[in-house]
């Protein structure tokens, strides 16, 4: 049996103006359109990709389409590794207005403030178990 070559070229290039390119499921669904198996019609269509200059423009894309576009995903984007950029420059920003709001250089203080850091973690560690959720308790609002 031989494959329509101009179907097989449309169908592909509306797809590859849709997505960018063809996926696997595409040709799967051709080969089902036409009664050939998906091996088959892969074959052929690398077989005019050498041959003819039309399918050389095609993009394969993968086996399956993505389940979440480009546009969705990088809407859902915070940052990389997940951080929140836009509440962290929220959060630093309001330090700062209290800050200057009592005239105090922060940077004399970021060392102190490091280590006091280290020393309340020291301090929780330390708690015996039996005592350890009311003491915690006490030095976590005092590091907030």
């Amino acid at each position: 049996m031989t494959i329509d070559v101009n179907y097989v070229l449309e169908r592909l290039s509306i797809r590859q103006i849709e997505s960018g390119g063809y996926f696997g499921t595409d040709i799967t669904e051709r080969s089902n359109e036409l009664g050939v198996t998906p091996q088959g019609l892969r074959k052929q269509i690398s077989k005019w990709k050498r041959s003819k200059e039309e399918f050389r423009n095609l993009k394969y894309l993968g086996q399956r389409p993505p389940s979440v576009t480009l546009t969705e995903f990088i809407e859902n984007l915070k940052a990389y590794g997940g951080a929140d950029l836009q509440e962290i420059f929220n959060r630093l920003t309001n330090a700062k207005r209290h800050i200057e709001k009592y005239g105090i250089r922060a940077v004399e203080f970021y060392l102190h403030i490091l280590t006091r850091e280290g020393h309340l973690r020291s301090l929780i560690s330390s708690i015996p178990s039996h005592q350890q959720e009311e003491s915690q308790a006490r030095l976590k609002s005092l590091n907030n």
